[in-house]
């Protein structure tokens, strides 16, 4: 999710809550004047014959808001909260203004100013909650936003003093790709250089970038349509002052980039509200299955502990979004070690391509075989989920030397967060081709909705049921 998608997501946030604010500081200075001041001072009309001054002040105070800059993305908290008291400074003058221009007499003054109070007090402190809730709560991923330059050296300078002036918070910097020669150790002083644009595919794999800005004169427009493709294959984001050329897969968009007008060409679903949504489902769906599943972790570390030797839980380093690699977690459900003896195994796998797959692998244990056929050793994997590392659904995260022997067109499925459960596990068992896989999770992913989710997650629990896992 590129920073313009987060930045709607956030003015969309923001301005739902604002509209809470202003009406819960209406109603709370209501209350206050009516049962809090002394009775000379608390006399009000009901509080249905002011109902009207609210409908007006809300989209006015909205106005104000936007003019102000409230919803910037890089407003920050202290220039936020002098905006705030200003633009209600503001917003209260005009309503005495309208009042006394409408002749509107039995709206009291102290009414008004309790509620400028009321409103400033509120909105500082709840955007300061909603802040530190999407700190908390929001995944990791969330807020990190990768940017790599590509263009000739004017274009790359040109591009690193936009985003210096403009970088959204969490977005940084991850390098440059260079078209044509330059002299010198790098291309642009602060930026570090990672390739040439013939490169492309390998600067992704090991940069993992979200998203690729090209920035470069019409001298060099000829070697857009390679390296688009490229960034289009692997599920990469980019942003282009250019003509762009025929997409396969890609969906283009208009905007503006640093303050600057710009093409985006993203393989990625657009449906920014609902991937904002995922996100959260998959915060609250982990933390509500992890307290009602507390019995499995006292119960299955006492099985694999009495079934065979070695550790409780299985820990390995996966690759997940963009290439990003962690800790995945769960269940041991092999013998100690099993690795090791994975090389000697190897003429038996059942998988066509870079995985590695036995139905009767000889070192699944005992426990191991039933564990993994209810599925219950991904369970603590739904820490990785909470970490913001894993989704619920998605494509499964595979291991650093399986993604090193990716085919380009195949690093598409690292464009999205991996899943405990995703579409090809729900499709069959029995699908022993890689590519088709693959294929599998591509689709889901250039037609993916939550109500696709929904779907895979029901099919899981029909295969968890019928005991059909793997």
């Amino acid at each position: 999710m590129h920073s313009a998608e987060k930045h709607k997501i956030s003015r969309g946030v923001h301005l739902f809550f604002d509209i809470l604010y202003i009406a819960g500081a209406f109603f709370a200075a209501y209350e206050a004047k009516v049962r809090h001041l002394p009775e000379a001072y608390a006399a009000m009309y009901p509080l249905r014959e002011y109902l009207w001054l609210l409908a007006v002040i809300v989209p006015l105070w909205l106005i104000i808001f936007k003019a102000r800059g409230l919803y910037d993305a890089r407003f920050t908290p202290a220039r936020g909260a002098l905006a705030i008291a200003t633009s209600v400074a503001a917003g209260i003058s005009l309503i005495i203004v309208i009042l006394f221009a409408c002749k509107v007499h039995y709206v009291s003054r102290i009414f008004i100013g309790l509620f400028g109070l009321f409103n400033v007090v509120i909105m500082m402190a709840g955007r300061g909650a909603v802040s530190l809730c999407a700190g908390i709560f929001l995944p990791k991923e969330y807020g990190i936003h990768r940017i790599v330059i590509a263009g000739d050296r004017k274009g790359i300078e040109r591009a690193a003093r936009l985003i210096g002036g403009h970088v959204p918070k969490g977005a940084t910097v991850a390098g440059c790709v260079l078209v044509g020669r330059f002299e010198g150790s790098a291309p642009v002083e602060g930026v570090k250089y990672l390739g040439q644009v013939n490169e492309l595919d390998r600067v992704i794999h090991e940069a993992s970038p979200d998203e690729i800005v090209f920035v470069m004169d019409n001298e060099h427009l000829s070697v857009l349509k390679d390296a688009i493709y490229a960034c289009e294959q692997q599920g990469i984001t980019v942003r282009l002052l250019a003509d762009f050329l025929d997409m396969r897969i890609a969906r283009l968009s208009g905007g503006q980039f640093c303050g600057v007008p710009a093409i985006t060409i993203s393989a990625l679903p657009q449906k920014v509200w609902q991937l904002f949504c995922k996100h959260i489902l998959d915060f609250i769906g982990a933390f509500v299955l992890l307290w009602y599943c507390w019995l499995v972790f006292i119960v299955v570390p006492i099985l694999i502990k009495l079934d065979s030797r070695g550790p409780i839980f299985f820990t390995q380093v996966r690759v997940g979004l963009r290439g990003r690699r962690f800790r995945i977690v769960k269940f041991r459900t092999m013998v100690n070690r099993a690795e090791d003896f994975k090389f000697g195994l190897s003429d038996l796998n059942e998988v066509q391509g870079p995985v590695f797959k036995m139905e009767q692998d000889p070192r699944v244990t005992r426990v191991g075989r039933w564990l993994r056929k209810y599925y219950i050793d991904e369970v603590p994997q739904l820490i990785n989920v909470l970490l913001g590392e894993m989704s619920i659904v998605g494509p499964r995260p595979a291991l650093p030397e399986e993604v090193e022997k990716y085919y380009p067109w195949q690093r598409r499925r690292l464009s999205m967060k991996p899943g405990i459960t995703g579409s090809w596990q729900v499709a069959g068992v029995g699908i022993k081709e890689f590519d088709e896989r693959v294929r599998i999770d591509l689709d889901y992913i250039d037609n993916w909705s939550l109500w696709n989710d929904f779907k895979i997650v029901l099919r899981t629990l029909m295969l968890i049921i019928k005991g059909k896992g793997v």
